[in-house]
């Protein structure tokens, strides 16, 4: 009996020991998968202010790119207040005054960006065009975060800051890429002091440096832009100080794909991206999964046992052993108040943002392959905003449509308007009026024209007045020569 169980116990120690293994194999193929379409992006202003962060490629999967994804607070500064440039590093040769302590770029191993998308301020990310396609990285293809689940594995990937003490340098290569791992803690909607967006909680540790980089699928499909971490205190019901979560025990979110993805077909849409296509994935039949792992090593298991027992079954009966399996308890996690960068406890959350050979390879392909189990329920779709759109009916802007992506305001002057008319265009004012987007609907809001804002019916808006604009309602500025109405996104499904 005893030669038995050691026999059996083998075979658990055989089979237990196959599954890590199993995962390490997993993770490597994804990190090898996604690190060709990860970029560091270096953002300068004035002569004086200088940070880093990540980026990744977005386009046609595997294949080069110009078009990459980060976050707004990369490319614009931690306070918001844009960059005077900003540049793809290529490799670790991009500074030729490296050896003085200085800082020089190398065209030849550096590409500058023009930032054809950022928010006023949140949803914190941004889209980059580059000035010419950067050969030495490839594009990562998209996922909505709605295909993705609580307690699925997810990796992040970037440049984290902390990388470059030890190697006295910003490093810039493939080689010097990182990831760590976690799972998807849950889709949440974030909601801290003026931030206020749908995020993905994971505990994959998000080092600062890492902003911008992709957080992907064990199938390399981009699902969330990386972007916080949170520590802070714990406060409990009664407003009292609980627990201090240290930078260790902090809590890291990713803005979630949806926003890029909305975006980019913006782009597409109203002409800025041009022909530009994208790799996108709208369903998992070929989702990786180290379910067959499983069963191969369930299957060892069995022949293990099943040998065993010929052997040592010699006519006597075998006893028989019974297994319990324990059931893990739910622990509900309290809300934690971020840390400023000054080390003090605030509502915001903090944000972080900021080797020597060329990659010119074509990059890994994408292969679908067998469906994985649904262990964990799915979450209810987050669905992303930005379906509203502005179109010109008569006068400039007729046949031209427009993202209502916050506040669109329309007049004369260039400096004040994001739909800015000729000077010398008839019944439109300097500033005339702004469209809101709120929910699915708008608001409508003359700002003191002097001809006035009419809805189709006639009726003439009053200053600073905002009325609701349902799908389908237009309005006039001025007079029938110039009118737009509010429509829907129109999608591959939607009749011509």
């Amino acid at each position: 009996m005893r030669r038995k169980l050691w026999i059996l116990l083998l075979a658990v120690v055989l089979y237990a020991s196959m599954l890590p293994s199993a995962a390490q194999a997993q993770g490597s193929d994804v990190f090898s998968q996604v690190r060709n379409g990860v970029v560091r992006v270096l953002a300068l202003r004035g002569n004086q202010e200088v940070w880093t962060g990540t980026a990744f490629g977005v386009g046609e999967a595997g294949e080069p790119t110009a078009v990459f994804v980060t976050n707004h607070h990369v490319s614009a500064g931690d306070d918001f207040a844009g960059a005077d440039a900003v540049y793809l590093l290529l490799d670790d040769e991009w500074n030729m005054a490296q050896e003085e302590g200085g800082l020089e770029i190398d065209p030849e191993h550096a590409v500058r960006c023009e930032v054809i998308y950022e928010p006023e301020i949140y949803p914190d990310y941004a889209i980059l065009r580059a000035e010419r396609i950067v050969t030495e990285r490839v594009a990562l293809p998209l996922m909505p975060s709605e295909l993705a689940a609580p307690g699925e594995q997810i990796y992040v990937l970037g440049y984290p800051a902390l990388s470059d003490t030890i190697t006295d340098s910003v490093t810039a290569s493939v080689d010097n890429v990182t990831m760590t791992t976690g799972i998807i803690s849950r889709m949440t909607h974030m909601n801290l002091g003026d931030v206020d967006t749908d995020v993905i909680q994971t505990d994959a540790v998000i080092n600062p440096g890492n902003s911008g980089g992709p957080m992907v699928t064990a199938d390399g499909y981009v699902i969330g832009v990386n972007t916080y971490g949170v520590e802070g205190q714990v406060v409990g019901p009664d407003g009292e100080v609980v627990d201090t979560i240290t930078y260790d025990g902090a809590i890291y979110m990713a803005v979630i794909s949806d926003y890029v993805i909305s975006r980019l077909n913006d782009l597409i849409e109203i002409g800025t991206l041009g022909n530009f296509t994208y790799t996108l994935i709208t369903d998992r039949d070929g989702e990786t999964s180290l379910l067959p792992v499983i069963l191969i090593c369930a299957a060892v298991l069995i022949c293990a046992g099943a040998a065993a027992l010929v052997i040592l079954k010699k006519g006597r009966k075998p006893e028989t052993v019974s297994v319990s399996r324990r059931t893990g308890g739910s622990v509900e996690a309290p809300v934690t108040e971020g840390r400023n960068e000054s080390g003090t406890v605030s509502r915001s959350p903090e944000t972080f943002g900021g080797g020597g050979r060329d990659v010119s390879g074509t990059g890994s392909d994408f292969p679908k392959t067998e469906p994985a189990q649904e262990i964990f329920p799915k979450t209810e779709p987050v669905r992303a905003a930005f379906d509203l759109r502005l179109v010109g009916e008569e006068g400039y802007y007729a046949g031209r449509r427009f993202a209502v992506d916050g506040t669109v305001r329309i007049g004369r002057q260039p400096d004040k308007n994001d739909l800015v008319f000729p000077a010398d265009s008839q019944g439109v004012s300097g500033v005339h009026c702004m469209v809101q987007a709120d929910g699915s609907r708008a608001l409508l809001t003359d700002l003191g024209s002097t001809y006035g804002t009419y809805l189709a019916d006639g009726t003439r808006l009053e200053p600073n007045r905002p009325v609701v604009l349902q799908i389908g309602d237009s309005f006039l500025l001025g007079s029938e020569k110039q009118r737009f109405s509010l429509q829907r996104r129109q999608t591959k499904g939607d009749e011509a």
